[in-house]
């Protein structure tokens, strides 16, 4: 069983996210690396396709995240409504650091599969066309907060040693032209002055930044020399799109690690996203206790009430089965 990480971020109140700088919107300079982001307010904002290959949510009412996958990435996620989309999209860049820079969405073969009829939670398998690597991610939400976690494993099919980037683009409260984004206690940080989100690593992230579309942006910068150069905060509104490095290299102890994208409100009443890992883990079939000889998959955060030998994984109780907390009643899972 792995070692159970807890990661705590704290978003306060618009005003301590959002600084008054302003910036030209002119092409960002090679040797411009750190501080306030350059080039807002960024290109225009817009949308990834309306086809979905998956839609995900919690039951009960205490979630109120929904979200949905396309072309290898996870696509839009809609808090605090189901017609209010509040990211873009959030998906992996792969580099060798030398020659080659790789996004999922464009540079890898798509596979995606319910891992239960009865489960609104999914698994999208990324290959690169390369041959070089291949990526399992796993979906569920939080039952009781808004939260989606990701679950991914990230194998180097060469035996060579990548690095691996999380590319997040926030769209808060249905537009992604009027977003801040910083990096507070680790986490990548984005808020618009009514909605804040959240995006922890469960190994944390080496190296973070947030700039604007197509000017400073983590993607613009990774695909210009294979490195991440630019450690920005974006303080001006404008189309925020946020980077953070992560633990992954595709060798053995650098294969897994859980994504946790959580929302809240932003007001003075502060709220709090925690990733707790390992806690009831998802087989393809049902709730299990590690260990099992099926391989966990994706980690539900924070604890539930029951545990292992106690014949229940939920937050309500069921009369001969377990609420999953993912739309269905199953078996309670083995002492």
């Amino acid at each position: 069983m792995r070692a159970r990480i807890r990661t705590v971020v704290t978003v306060g109140s618009a005003a301590g996210l959002v600084m008054a700088l302003g910036f030209c919107a002119s092409p960002v300079l090679a040797s411009a690396r750190s501080g306030e982001a350059p080039g807002a307010p960024g290109a225009a904002s817009d949308w990834v396709t309306g086809d979905k290959d998956g839609f995900g949510t919690a039951r009960g009412t205490d979630s109120k995240v929904w979200y949905t996958l396309n072309n290898g990435e996870l696509s839009e996620i809609y808090y605090p409504r189901i017609d209010t989309p509040s990211t873009r999209d959030t998906q992996l860049v792969v580099t060798d650091g030398r020659t080659f820079t790789d996004r999922e969405s464009t540079d890898t073969i798509h596979r995606v599969r319910l891992l239960d009829p009865e489960s609104l939670s999914y698994q999208q398998i990324d290959s690169a066309r390369s041959g070089k690597y291949v990526i399992t991610k796993t979906y569920v939400t939080d039952p009781q907060r808004s939260t989606v976690l990701v679950d991914i494993e990230f194998r180097s099919l060469t035996g060579q040693r990548y690095r691996v980037y999380v590319l997040h683009d926030p769209a808060l409260s249905m537009t992604g032209d009027d977003d801040t984004g910083s990096t507070q206690s680790g986490a990548l940080v984005a808020t618009d002055g009514t909605n804040s989100d959240a995006v922890l690593a469960s190994s944390g992230f080496s190296k973070t930044s947030s700039g604007y579309q197509g000017q400073s942006d983590g993607w613009t910068d990774l695909a210009s020399d294979h490195q991440m150069d630019w450690t920005y905060a974006a303080g001006q509104p404008g189309n925020v799109v946020q980077a953070g490095q992560t633990a992954l290299t595709g060798l053995p102890g650098g294969q897994h690690l859980t994504l946790a994208i959580g929302f809240a409100a932003s007001t003075p009443t502060r709220s709090r996203a925690r990733l707790h890992s390992p806690r009831p883990n998802i087989t393809s079939r049902r709730w299990s206790w590690p260990p099992a000889r099926t391989r966990p998959i994706a980690a539900a955060s924070w604890p539930l009430r029951g545990g292992p030998g106690r014949g229940r994984t939920c937050c309500s109780p069921c009369p001969s089965t377990t609420r999953s907390g993912h739309g269905t009643c199953m078996r309670s899972p083995p002492p």
